[in-house]
């Protein structure tokens, strides 16, 4: 083997020793390990299994209206629903390319397994990010 292949293979094991030798790196990748088993449970589907998850018929320009009239909530805060509407639009887009604006056939179109895939992939990959972050951030303050 030659010897830049063998120092850069030396160099490796080395930042790796180094890396893992850090706890809160370990802990962090765990955490995001254990998220990742779960990820993609249930997809492809055109139905969440989770009772609180966001999905087409949730997300979008109508729940963070519907968060901000008087008696009136979504279970999610505004932020985060804002947040997931953005992630959302790319696929409300090719659902409005597809079936048109009228509400009943944008509704139809929705739920098809394509659009509420990828909606429940964008929401999962934000939670998992909120999620890793709050451990990050409980580490880093304690």
């Amino acid at each position: 083997m030659p010897a830049d292949i063998r120092a850069r293979i030396c160099a490796g094991r080395i930042a790796l020793r180094t890396w893992l030798s850090e706890p809160a790196i370990v802990v962090q990748a765990a955490f995001a390990l254990a998220v990742a088993v779960g990820f993609l449970w249930g997809l492809p589907g055109s139905d969440s299994w989770a009772a609180d998850s966001i999905s087409p018929r949730s997300c979008g320009l109508g729940a963070i209206v519907e968060t901000y009239w008087p008696r009136h909530f979504h279970h999610y805060p505004p932020l985060h629903m804002a947040l997931l509407t953005l992630v959302s639009i790319p696929w409300i887009g090719l659902a409005v390319s597809q079936s048109g604006t009228g509400i009943d056939a944008l509704g139809a179109e929705l739920v098809k397994p394509l659009y509420m895939t990828g909606i429940e992939v964008g929401a999962r990959l934000v939670a998992a990010a909120m999620a890793i972050a709050v451990v990050r951030s409980t580490m880093v303050l304690w």
